[in-house]
């Protein structure tokens, strides 16, 4: 009788129960679906940077370090960008320390320092980390105050409709050091004198610059005599000891010294060549005169050059003694474009490897360069 009740008695469901669970069962799969897309997006965006990081970590030799590479963007923005989304996404994705952008406009710049901006909120976000000799309590701080990216250089006139900046943007890092040093040069015969140009030049071009102090990661030598008897034993536990103490670093630590770098960004005349050699040399001449140009310090130039043009530019900077990123380099070249316009040149650094980055833009046949330098 008690089974037959049992099977007899009606079944109720609770309807709102039923779609309370229901919900909860729908929320949690869109949760983990929404998920799973992020994750595929992040890989595949980052997908491109690994390969180079890779890549460099393959061409440096045992003696570099990989803390001594740099990655530096040229690209030439004028009537080659119009959304700020492809500008923020191409930095966000390669992350590079350098940032050669030629032709910039005031709606350009609008959108680098929000895309810098954005950029500096993640930075100086708030961590917590548990301080040693206070317990369990957990302090508040700060992000390191070198983070984002900052912005040098003035505009090639007094016109805010027509004028064109080529500025020198570089990431705040450690290792890196500002000195407060940097200017404009206009490419003409009188290059200090502000909105000057040459006679049969096209517009007004001109040539940022900054100078930075750049640190040199070594790792520090160790002795390899090993001890036989155990008085040498006894000897060197006392010296390790006492080094130590004096010191206060492990063993095996890098040592870090510090050089002289000079970023120098400029967009050359695009239409004579015999003008574009001059505003070159006019360029050139500045450095040399400024003492940029020496043994002890390096020069990162970013150029956006006509392609037209190359071959009579490239012979010039050649025989300044200045390698092209592009064509000089360790690594194979990653690049499928038909005209490289914007290039990377070097001097008193090693070329590694450059890569054409494809932004996917119809409109756009040229692609920026990326070039990964290094430095000892």
């Amino acid at each position: 009788m008690t089974v037959h009740y049992l099977l007899s008695k009606p079944f109720i469901i609770d309807t709102r129960k039923f779609k309370m669970a229901l919900r909860r069962q729908v929320s949690l799969c869109f949760l983990i679906c929404s998920l799973l897309a992020l994750v595929v997006s992040f890989e595949k965006r980052g997908e491109k940077s690994s390969q180079i990081d890779r890549t460099i970590k393959k061409s440096l030799n045992k003696e570099e370090h990989f803390r001594n590479t740099l990655k530096v963007l040229s690209w030439d923005l004028k009537d080659n960008v119009k959304s700020s989304k492809k500008i923020c996404d191409l930095i966000t994705k390669y992350n590079p320390t350098f940032l050669g952008f030629q032709q910039v406009g005031i709606k350009h710049i609008f959108w680098l320092k929000q895309c810098f901006k954005h950029a500096s909120k993640k930075c100086l976000k708030p961590k917590k980390f548990r301080s040693r000799g206070r317990g369990n309590k957990s302090v508040r701080r700060r992000g390191h105050r070198n983070c984002g990216y900052e912005i040098l250089g003035a505009g090639s006139s007094n016109n805010e409709e027509t004028t064109l900046f080529t500025p020198v943007v570089f990431k705040k890092k450690r290792n890196i050091r500002t000195t407060g040093l940097n200017g404009t040069v206009w490419l003409s015969k009188t290059p200090e004198k502000e909105f000057t140009k040459l006679v049969s030049a096209d517009s007004f071009r001109i040539a940022s610059w900054a100078y930075l102090k750049l640190a040199v990661y070594k790792k520090r030598q160790t002795s390899s005599k090993i001890p036989e008897s155990g008085f040498e034993k006894v000897l060197m536990a006392l010296k390790r000891s006492s080094n130590d103490n004096k010191t206060k670093r492990r063993k095996g630590r890098p040592s870090t010294k510090w050089i002289d770098l000079y970023v120098v960004n400029t967009q050359i005349n695009g239409d004579d060549s015999d003008v574009a050699k001059r505003q070159l040399k006019i360029l050139l001449d500045y450095l040399k005169d400024k003492n940029f140009d020496n043994d002890k310090s390096a020069i990162l130039l970013t150029a956006g050059i006509n392609s037209r043009h190359m071959v009579d530019l490239a012979e010039v900077l050649g025989n300044a003694g200045f390698k092209d990123a592009v064509r000089d380099t360790r690594a194979e070249v990653y690049y499928s474009g038909t005209d490289v316009t914007n290039i990377v040149w070097s001097k008193g650094i090693q070329n590694l490897l450059s890569v054409g980055v494809s932004i996917d833009d119809g409109q756009n046949n040229q692609e920026p360069i990326l070039s990964v330098v290094t430095y000892k």
